[in-house]
């Protein structure tokens, strides 16, 4: 495991960006599982204007709010506005509409007929130690498979996820954190002792995890090597 922090989130999006696009190009990846939130959003503007393999990538989405494609929740939305319209990567979106499980499985299907294994995967933490839609207490915790639908409490809503056992498979994991929100949730998974979380289990169970973060976010670890560039 490697943490490399940055000063500030804009100084994080840019490293990362420079650091997945050197991994695209040095290790002749094919796919690559795209995360929501701020941070990815920031770190696509950036990373779509490097010298990336595009027309060799298959990007496919860790997970997916039950909203429809052009909402502005969906994460399939955020990917096209934000990198996938200006490269030629093809963006394989879950599809909506009808009974989510049944969204799912069509899209663990295409999942399946794309690799037989991820290669890349970004993912981000909640405060609540969640990464991709694996809440803690979720029914997807338990779930087999490789991509379920599941509802989530605490949204109101369902969500649309990889499992543990396909993110287990992954050559190389990359979590991006960034902000003093996120403080105490990195704490915890990277010093503490509930390894119940289900960003830790992911962790813990991948073969290559670097995290990428902000010093606001990596601020209160004590014990872990931190790498600063």
């Amino acid at each position: 495991m490697n943490v490399i922090s940055l000063s500030d989130s804009d100084a994080l999006a840019h490293y990362a960006a420079t650091y997945i696009a050197g991994i695209l190009r040095e290790r002749e990846y094919t796919n690559l599982a795209l995360s929501g939130g701020s941070t990815p959003r920031a770190m696509h503007e950036y990373l779509r204007q490097l010298d990336v393999p595009w027309d060799t990538l298959d990007l496919w989405l860790g997970d997916e709010r039950w909203v429809p494609p052009h909402d502005a929740e969906s994460n399939a939305r955020m990917a096209r506005d934000t990198l996938t319209d200006f490269v030629d990567a093809r963006l394989h979106e879950v599809p909506f509409g009808g009974d989510p499980a049944i969204a799912a499985s069509a899209y663990a299907s295409t999942l399946s007929k794309l690799f037989d294994t991820p290669d890349l995967v970004l993912l981000g933490i909640g405060d609540d130690g969640h990464t991709a839609s694996l809440f803690p207490g979720s029914p997807a915790l338990a779930m087999g498979g490789t991509y379920v639908a599941h509802f989530v409490q605490a949204k109101e809503s369902y969500r649309l996820t990889a499992t543990f056992d396909l993110l287990a498979t992954a050559k190389k994991i990359v979590f991006l954190v960034s902000g003093e929100g996120k403080l105490d949730a990195l704490t915890e998974l990277l010093e503490g002792s509930d390894a119940s979380l289900p960003a830790r289990r992911v962790a813990d169970n991948a073969s290559d995890v670097t995290w990428l973060v902000d010093d606001a976010a990596s601020a209160g670890l004590m014990t872990t090597a931190v790498d600063r560039p």
